[in-house]
């Protein structure tokens, strides 16, 4: 897969992107482009998270019944889908996480992860503005470096193969509160997606600027957001509405 076409950074109705040289540790799947998204692979813990809590994490509000560390990785996801309102930054449902189970689910669960997994994916039509050709987006995989495949195989089997789903996918970020998976690939090569918990995420998110309009972008030639803010289509929020239950 050519990182330089990659499918899921097509230009479309996202908003205002993020000039990937403001954070080159941030943006790793970009290539050589300048200026795009923030793609976002999400493990299949945040994608319960969303399920189970979706509507008090995007109102900010205290959820019972959790310990204080789950506490705060669920509001600093909560700032992350703040900031998802306003930039083009794509939640990547990627084919392995259809999977990621450690025992068999029970047909009522399944249909729902799906449910949630297709609105997911539905806002990203909308930022990528592919509509019909959703199936493109992860015909390809990219040749592994040997840096690469020893990330990987610090991993479990199910993790690693969810990694390499990521890495094929060309994001930049893998999204985890899986501790384990965190700690073993904490010293991953530059070119491997950079796996973070949200706490993690929305602390380099801040380093790059304190206002949500211009946090990432730098001037530079061809700047694609020099011209002015584009505002992305409002579209995108209804389906992950939807999967937060809102």
């Amino acid at each position: 897969m050519d990182l330089m076409s990659n499918p899921l950074r097509a230009a479309g109705d996202g908003g205002l992107g993020f000039c990937y040289g403001s954070d080159p540790d941030l943006f790793r799947g970009c290539g050589a482009l300048e200026d795009g998204p923030l793609l976002i692979a999400l493990d299949s813990n945040i994608i319960f998270d969303l399920e189970d809590h979706g509507a008090a994490i995007l109102d900010g509000e205290e959820i019972i019944g959790v310990d204080a560390k789950l506490q705060a990785q669920l509001g600093a996801l909560g700032q992350i889908l703040e900031l998802w309102l306003l930039r083009d930054i794509r939640f990547i449902v990627v084919p392995r996480t259809r999977l990621d189970y450690r025992k068999e689910p029970s047909v009522e669960r399944v249909a729902s992860r799906e449910r949630t997994f297709r609105r997911i994916e539905a806002a990203v039509t909308f930022q990528a503005d592919d509509w019909g050709d959703e199936h493109r987006r992860f015909l390809g995989e990219r040749p592994a470096t040997a840096a690469v495949e020893e990330a990987i195989a610090r991993v479990s089997i199910l993790d690693g193969l969810m990694l390499r789903s990521a890495w094929d996918a060309g994001v930049d970020v893998f999204l985890t509160r899986d501790d384990t998976v965190l700690a073993a690939v904490a010293d991953s090569p530059p070119s491997f997606p950079l796996v973070l918990d949200p706490a993690g995420l929305m602390g380099h998110l801040s380093s790059m600027g304190s206002n949500a309009f211009d946090l990432g972008t730098v001037e530079h030639a061809g700047c694609r957001w020099a011209v002015g803010v584009p505002f992305g289509d409002s579209g995108k929020w209804v389906p992950l509405f939807e999967a937060l239950s809102v």
